[in-house]
């Protein structure tokens, strides 16, 4: 009888332990994928925005500086993860990809006057 209500007991609060892991488990999930979400947001409404801005503000400062008009910079791009998704925009932004040359799928390397991809 008292073994009976040790085990009892014992699975009780075995039972608790497992109830509220299995709470905290979701509890976590449920806020990095609601994280994700708020930084995919971010990442396209800001950092997207801004890298293809920053990129801009560079290809004017080396128009200005510069006395060869006939090189160009090649600009490569590294991303993981988010700054993958945020990269892969960028390059969509920055391509013409309403060029005529787009459609044929023959489209340029080139982006803005002096950089191109690399």
């Amino acid at each position: 009888m008292q073994l009976n209500r040790l085990v009892n007991g014992l699975f009780v609060i075995l039972l608790i332990l497992f109830i509220l892991s299995l709470g905290i488990i979701l509890a976590l999930l449920a806020l990095r994928l609601s994280t994700y979400l708020r930084d995919r947001n971010r990442a396209m409404n800001y950092g997207v925005v801004d890298l293809v801005e920053l990129i801009r503000q560079i290809d004017q400062a080396v128009i200005e500086c510069r006395q060869r008009e006939d090189i160009r910079i090649k600009l490569n791009f590294l991303g993981h993860s988010m700054g993958c998704f945020v990269v892969t925009n960028v390059v969509r932004i920055l391509s013409d990809i309403f060029d005529t040359e787009s459609i044929n799928k023959r489209p340029s390397n080139y982006i803005g006057r002096v950089f191109s991809l690399g």
